[in-house]
């Protein structure tokens, strides 16, 4: 059976270019496309969450059916959704034998997906997770990637889409600065504990740009696999906040250093508060759904409405990297 790769980290810290970087060995299998910016995010913990229990056939078959024409599905390698012997009981038992077919199909050892990083604020899930994965592989890995929280604050306020421009708006942005420093400690709380738990592997966001043969040579050894030229080719563009059309602005250096000065250390004393400061907004953003994605649908059968629907919603580097005029 192929061993799982669990890409690690927060988010706006690089974590789709890791696991890009870490997919694009061929010894590893991974759900890529450039819809997603190369790695499709798995959504976890909303789709284990909402189907948590297959009661019966009937349930498993009404989930196959939707899950089997949204794109993380299309994407793999795997024909049919029906592919076990038996119907399993949950999302996650689904989604562990789907990325192992996926590998088999592939040929490969390894197959990578990015942890879903809601799971770290759900600790009960979270071990859960755990003790299922680590129960049935004997071989599994994680790799981490941590960027200077400065450089994920800039990243996360000019974050492309709806929330781009009240990111933008004193007030507004002191708030998602707050909630992003927040959410970078906690995170990084848990990333470190399971790093430490499971033999894990750390890099360092700048490590990757400035000497990315010398962290990639890491990545491989750490994973027994030899090192490759096609780690350092990038095959789909940068998931980047100042990517296409966006401008950056500039954003006042008392508030970057509130962050880095204040809060960081407040919320390193006292994580509990990080915590509940993200469930919260975790309550007031729940969803009753699962999180399910169909671009690439949309590409084939209605691309005027899709290109119509990113612009609407200022994901204007998404647009371009889809409809760019070379393309069309």
């Amino acid at each position: 059976m192929a061993a799982p790769v669990f890409t690690l980290g927060s988010p706006r810290n690089g974590t789709t270019w890791l696991s890009n970087i870490v997919g694009s060995h061929p010894a590893v299998s991974a759900i890529r496309h450039e819809a997603h910016w190369g790695a499709h995010e798995s959504k976890l913990y909303a789709n284990w969450s909402f189907w948590n229990d297959f009661q019966s056939t009937d349930d498993f078959i009404q989930f196959a059916e939707v899950y089997a024409s949204a794109d993380y599905f299309r994407i793999s390698s795997v024909e049919s959704p029906y592919f076990a012997d038996e119907p399993p009981g949950d999302f996650l038992e689904f989604y562990l034998d789907l990325m192992d077919k996926h590998a088999r199909c592939n040929g490969t050892p390894y197959w990578t997906t990015k942890l879903d990083p809601l799971l770290y604020s759900h600790p009960g899930l979270l071990r859960t997770f755990l003790n299922v994965v680590t129960s049935r592989y004997d071989n599994i890995r994680f790799v981490a990637v941590k960027r200077d929280l400065e450089a994920v604050l800039r990243s996360y306020v000019h974050m492309q889409g709806r929330s781009r421009q009240n990111r933008g708006r004193a007030g507004i942005r002191e708030a998602a600065m707050a909630l992003q420093t927040a959410r970078h400690v906690f995170h990084y709380s848990i990333v470190n504990s399971m790093l430490a738990d499971h033999g894990g592997l750390l890099l360092q966001f700048a490590d990757l740009q400035e000497h990315r043969a010398d962290a990639t040579a890491q990545i491989c050894d750490y994973l027994n696999l030899d090192w490759t030229d096609s780690l350092l080719e990038d095959e789909f563009p940068p998931n980047s906040s100042f990517r296409g059309r966006s401008r950056a602005r500039s954003i006042p250096q008392w508030e970057l250093q509130t962050c880095h000065r204040l809060l960081r250390p407040i919320f390193s004393t006292f994580p509990s508060l990080a915590y509940l400061l993200l469930r919260l907004r975790a309550l007031l953003r729940s969803g009753t759904g699962p999180t399910l994605y169909w671009r690439l649908l949309k590409l084939d059968r209605m691309p005027e409405r899709f290109r119509e629907e990113l612009r609407s919603a200022g994901n204007v580097g998404l647009l371009d990297v889809l409809f760019s005029t070379n393309r069309e």
